[in-house]
């Protein structure tokens, strides 16, 4: 691209014939083109005018000649070996570096050798023993007290009552809590003076209640204590003759009383 500038625009049109001629002023010769461009722009298109066409680019024979026979001559060929075929060997096993058991063949048990017999000692039979037996003590069996006056059928109520005689003592036994001993007297004295008097005497009289029943089978008296070791009875007959009753027994929840009791009726 020619650049033009405001002086070289100048002798440009005065080349031209824009200007005054001047014959001694030499003919100008072509030169390159100029790109005029106007006060801070660029000017891109080439001035108005014949311009000299550019010159066609020639070469020289010789250098073409000098090049053409390295054009034409082949590259040398670089025999290349092949490459070896590696022939693949198979993987060495290592050694192991741990040298292993050997084998050993157990038998069966049945023919085995009996290995720790002979290095234990033979061991002592356990002996059984059997255990030796507890002396518990066993009490001996508690013999069911024999009441002397009470008859083969008992003497249990009113009915099977015991006879007792006056103004005498009679012995028994209470045996077990549901025991009771039931005597009868007769009383044919029917004066107002008349009395009867029953006396019950044991060690443990705390566990006896003692009963007066008249002729009608009703309850009359009941013994009072006397002291720590009887109970006794004092009624008035009051007409009243006939059969009456002495019942003993052991009042409810009262253990049964050990020993035997003594009873005696008396009339006065």
């Amino acid at each position: 691209m020619v650049r033009w500038t405001i002086a070289s625009l100048i002798v440009a049109l005065v080349a031209v014939g824009c200007g005054p001629q001047f014959v001694d002023a030499p003919a100008p010769r072509p030169a390159e083109p100029i790109v005029v461009a106007a006060v801070g722009r660029v000017v891109t298109s080439t001035p108005v005018g014949v311009q000299p066409p550019l010159p066609t680019p020639t070469f020289n024979v010789g250098f073409g000649a000098i090049l053409t026979p390295l054009a034409q001559t082949p590259l040398p060929t670089i025999a290349i070996p092949p490459t070896p075929t590696v022939a693949l060997l198979p993987t060495r096993t290592r050694a192991p570096s741990v040298t292993p058991f050997p084998t050993i063949s157990i038998p069966p048990t049945a023919t085995r050798p009996p290995l720790l017999t002979a290095i234990l000692p033979p061991r002592r039979p356990t002996i059984a023993r059997s255990p030796i037996p507890t002396n518990t003590p066993v009490p001996p069996p508690t013999a069911t007290p024999v009441d002397p006056s009470e008859p083969a059928d008992g003497n249990n109520d009113l009915s099977t009552a015991a006879f007792a005689d006056l103004d005498t003592d009679i012995r028994g036994i209470i045996s077990s809590p549901t025991d009771v001993d039931v005597y009868r007297f007769d009383i044919v004295d029917d004066s107002d003076e008349n009395q009867i008097v029953v006396t019950l005497t044991a060690q443990q009289i705390n566990l006896y209640q003692l009963f007066l029943i008249s002729p009608g089978r009703r309850s009359a008296a009941y013994g009072t204590p006397v002291g720590s070791v009887a109970r006794h009875i004092i009624y008035p007959v009051r007409g009243e003759v006939g059969t009456w009753y002495v019942e003993i027994s052991t009042p409810p929840g009262k253990r049964v009383p050990q020993g035997t009791y003594t009873l005696r009726v008396e009339t006065r």
